[in-house]
């Protein structure tokens, strides 16, 4: 029986502070909420859960990271596979040097055979 993969997700999310009344958050009359930048999370989910239950991961991550009454906010921009930050040096750009190719999108899972993007 083949388990189900396990993938890495990144959760893309707007920052959002509250400026006013502290007793009265989310009272618009009251102050308002200021955008302070973006954060993002990274989780461990079954694949599927990620293409067919993806209203499942926004609807409990807001649960926690979104409360109505809360001073700091997150609203999710996007969620998407997370792929592993390639690292370059500055200098590696700047020089006269050719750069190389980045790599693929995409590797081959020799254990499960099975495609990632």
């Amino acid at each position: 029986m083949q388990t189900e993969p396990i993938i890495q997700i990144i959760i893309r999310t707007q920052y959002r502070e509250w400026y006013g009344d502290e007793a009265h958050v989310g009272v618009y009359a009251k102050g308002r909420f200021k955008s302070k930048g973006g954060l993002d999370f990274v989780m461990s989910v079954p694949q599927s859960t990620l293409f067919y239950k993806e209203d499942e991961i926004r609807d409990a991550f807001h649960a926690v990271y979104n409360k109505p009454d809360c001073i700091g906010r997150c609203d999710i921009i996007d969620i998407d596979i997370y792929h592993e930050p390639e690292r370059i040096a500055l200098e590696s750009l700047m020089s006269d040097q050719p750069n190389p190719e980045p790599k693929a999108m995409s590797s081959w899972d020799a254990k499960g055979d099975d495609w990632y993007l």
